[in-house]
């Protein structure tokens, strides 16, 4: 996937910046940042240190994994676009009953046969300005 490429080479990238600037770090203070630089480093915080803590504590509570469980299907739009092309990190779809598909808009609708309303037409509400 040419995102996780992109990420893989900043990552790289930002490593190589900053062996450059520790082998001047004695000599002078020099600061790099910047939103990539930052990113970055969240998201080796997350892998290195956060992911494996999370494990470890769940290996301990297998248990949990049931409490508060949901019916295990998801919807989403998807969302981060990526590439020119409209790719996203995490693309729009369904996960019904464990297993994916993609999302199709045109089955979302809008049914008012099971609302509440107070007029017996049970028409939409009307806006009050």
């Amino acid at each position: 996937m040419e995102l996780t490429r992109r990420r893989t080479q900043r990552h790289d990238d930002i490593a190589a910046i900053r062996r450059i600037i520790d082998r001047y770090r004695t000599a002078s203070r020099l600061f790099l940042g910047g939103v990539p630089m930052i990113v970055d480093d969240i998201i080796a915080f997350i892998e290195t240190t956060w992911i494996p803590d999370v494990q470890a504590v769940a290996a301990s509570y297998d248990d949990y994994y049931s409490i508060g469980q949901g019916p295990g299907n998801l919807l989403a739009f998807g969302a981060f676009e990526g590439d020119a092309d409209g790719s996203r990190l995490f693309p729009a779809g369904v996960v019904r009953n464990g297993a994916w598909e993609a999302l199709d808009i045109a089955h979302i609708t809008e049914e008012v046969g099971h609302s509440r309303f107070s007029s017996a037409s049970a028409a939409l509400p009307t806006s009050t300005g």
